[in-house]
């Protein structure tokens, strides 16, 4: 985007302009800071509700207003945000992981935390990593986990990267490995780059 000479504060910035704008992410980034520099001196907290979801549509907006709601109350966290302001910055992945690890230390047994904590676990990789850590740590032998288990394990890379590594333990030959296990391997990076590996090893050896 363009931004020399591009106000979109100013009263000539027209109103369609603004709703095109509304409707990309670079558009809502772009509002956000401009909100953000034009309220610098102001207590972000004290604005209109409809001023502070726009402000919070960057990861800047949402580090300078939880900056600015923490400090004002130090022993509250994201969780405390107005519901309205919280669910604006869950549209940002800082925002999203500010709520994670608020959860994460609210309810740190997160295998047992309410359902609908799990689910907000379960929007981000810093929940879904905090959620295969117990996992693991419950089921070390990560294979003969229930296949529940292993489901979950699969939405992270954590838990992906340990499939795999208990994987290649079974078939160190991973080129010689069956397809299904090649096809589960080439979902981590950590399967990945055994196969990777493996073919350049193979490949220098014939050369």
């Amino acid at each position: 985007m363009e931004k020399k000479g591009l106000d979109i504060l100013s009263n000539t910035f027209k109103p369609e302009w603004r709703d095109i704008l509304s409707r990309t992410p670079e558009g809502v980034k772009e509002t956000s800071l401009a909100l953000l520099k034009k309220h610098k001196d102001d207590a972000l907290m004290d604005l209109q509700p409809i001023v502070l979801t726009q402000i919070v549509g960057s990861s800047e907006g949402v580090g300078a207003v939880l900056t600015e709601f923490v400090a004002g109350h130090p022993d509250r966290s994201i969780l405390d945000v107005p519901r309205y302001l919280r669910r604006a910055m869950e549209q940002t992945e800082t925002g999203r992981n500010a709520v994670v690890e608020a959860l994460i230390k609210k309810y740190p047994d997160v295998l047992n935390a309410p359902a609908d904590v799990q689910r907000k676990l379960s929007k981000s990789e810093l929940g879904r990593t905090a959620v295969a850590t117990e996992l693991i740590k419950l089921h070390p032998d990560v294979l003969s986990a229930p296949l529940q288990v292993r489901k979950k394990l699969s939405t992270s890379e954590l838990g992906r990267n340990a499939v795999s590594e208990a994987l290649i333990k079974q078939h160190p030959d991973v080129l010689k490995a069956p397809p299904d296990v090649r096809k589960q391997l080439a979902t981590s990076s950590h399967g990945r780059n055994a196969v990777s590996e493996a073919l350049i090893k193979q490949h220098r050896d014939v050369l």
